[in-house]
């Protein structure tokens, strides 16, 4: 009976084609989680034969990663050249404020009585 493909593939170098295999099916696996796109691995096995009667056989994988997100955003180009986050045409509203860092991370309270939120 014939050998199976997964043994073929285990001789080729020794086994560390399969082992690298799969290692890197690991990896894809789980960036396929992590994206929630698919991924895929080609195994490639190339026979060549020799002159006196021996086979040379090389294998290789190819990895496809699945895509991941880019990164985006929105801005405004302004005259001077530089770009805004902010719309220039926009029309700014009076006692709004841009929520710094520093804001974020400072706790807040909540005046159940009034509903007033202050800073701890």
């Amino acid at each position: 009976m014939a050998k199976t493909l997964a043994e073929r593939i285990n001789e080729v170098a020794y086994g560390e084609l399969s082992e690298k295999g799969g290692e890197k099916i690991v990896e894809l696996i789980r960036d396929c989680r992590a994206t929630g796109r698919a991924g895929s691995v080609t195994v490639t096995l190339k026979f060549i034969p020799g002159k006196a009667g021996q086979m040379h056989i090389t294998g290789d994988l190819k990895i496809t990663e699945p895509k991941k997100d880019k990164y985006e955003s929105i801005m405004f180009d302004l005259p001077s050249g530089e770009l805004s986050r902010d719309d220039p045409a926009q029309a700014h509203l009076p006692g709004i404020r841009k929520v710094s860092d520093r804001d974020a991370r400072q706790p807040l309270t909540v005046d159940v009585s009034t509903g007033e939120v202050r800073s701890a």
